[in-house]
């Protein structure tokens, strides 16, 4: 698996060293942090394998913290759409382990514009509660 994905790599990414890739996860913590470069950027010790995707809104679904890294090719065990008709669905790239240079992406600073955006123009979402719990509960 292994050497077949080096070898698509190389011939898709003719030229290229890196993939930026994305992780999702809930708990950021997860990782030992060995270094702190700034607010975001921190370098992590992975485990042995862990799974990517090329989508950042993918990673999203998995939770409510998001690493951007950029892996270098060699790092790469496996690209799920380099496989035709298994292993479809999330795009995943499974990645090599280790110690990898990464930025935390927080979804309410990503969508900070988006949500403004949709404020401004739905105002009355502010005055309606989320989710109206009286209407959601039977009546016996």
């Amino acid at each position: 698996v292994y050497t077949f994905t080096q070898h698509e790599l190389a011939r898709r990414c003719a030229g290229d060293r890196w993939l930026t890739l994305y992780r999702g996860q809930n708990d950021a913590a997860e990782h030992e942090v060995l270094e702190s470069l700034g607010p975001r950027d921190q370098v992590v010790r992975l485990n042995n394998l862990c799974s990517f995707t090329d989508d950042v809104e993918r990673a999203w679904e998995f939770g409510s913290t998001v690493w951007e890294a950029r892996v270098a090719l060699p790092r790469i065990f496996c690209v799920s759409w380099f496989f035709p008709g298994i292993l479809r669905g999330e795009r995943e790239v499974l990645v090599i382990g280790g110690e990898m240079r990464g930025t935390m992406r927080s979804f309410l600073k990503d969508h900070l514009a988006y949500l403004a955006f949709h404020i401004v123009t739905h105002p009355w979402l502010l005055a309606k509660p989320i989710i109206d719990f009286r209407s959601s509960r039977r009546e016996t």
